[in-house]
């Protein structure tokens, strides 16, 4: 059964298993429910990821770092939806530099249009309102968006190299570019952190 909800572009396809939120007619993104579990997807082929800091500290990320926002300079290659970068940016002193070619203003109005259903579980719920919320922070002036491939990216942030105290690539490097991980850790300044997060849901 297909119908409209919340806004002309956004359609629900749902049954009592599964239920995708798709925006437009070109399924430039969707929202997926299914077991008790939400999935946003990009271009409807590949997910985003909205790891927690939790996530982020077992692969190396110092445990202290939301207390050191106020001098720390950081990149992070293939943000998605996590939790790290947004919160850290409303504290930083330096705005962190984010890199990918997500479409944040799909997936705030897709994870709107989740969290103000009525079909799914408060905590379904919640967790579409967090990360409508951390959309809307990648968008805005705390975060430094380059909003495009990590190849496309290293053609204009040549200046930028052996500058960042923490790199995180979310195995996006190797995705979408030609020098992949070697790329990414040359933005690293000498003693700088590099977190190499392969295994994020």
């Amino acid at each position: 059964m297909l119908f409209m909800k919340e806004r002309e572009d956004i359609h629900i396809i749902g049954d009592e298993k599964m239920r995708s939120y798709v925006y437009g007619k070109n399924h430039l993104a969707a929202a997926v429910v299914r077991d008790r579990k939400l999935r946003i997807e990009d271009g409807g082929s590949y997910p985003i990821t909205y790891s927690s800091i939790d996530n982020y500290i077992k692969s190396g990320l110092p445990s202290d770092i939301m207390f050191r926002t106020e001098n720390t300079k950081v990149l992070e290659i293939g943000v998605g939806l996590s939790e790290f970068l947004p919160r850290f940016a409303v504290k930083a002193t330096y705005r962190p530099v984010a890199i990918g070619p997500d479409n944040y203003s799909v997936m705030m109005i897709l994870c709107n249009a989740v969290a103000q259903g009525s079909q799914e579980s408060s905590e379904i719920r919640t967790l579409a309102a967090e990360l409508a919320e951390r959309a809307r922070i990648m968008m805005s002036d705390k975060v430094e968006l380059i909003n495009t491939t990590f190849d496309e990216a290293m053609k204009s942030l040549q200046h930028r190299i052996g500058q960042f105290d923490v790199v995180i690539n979310v195995a996006s490097s190797g995705y979408y570019s030609q020098g992949g991980i070697k790329d990414a850790v040359s933005f690293l300044r000498p003693g700088g952190i590099y977190i190499p997060a392969y295994d994020f849901p």
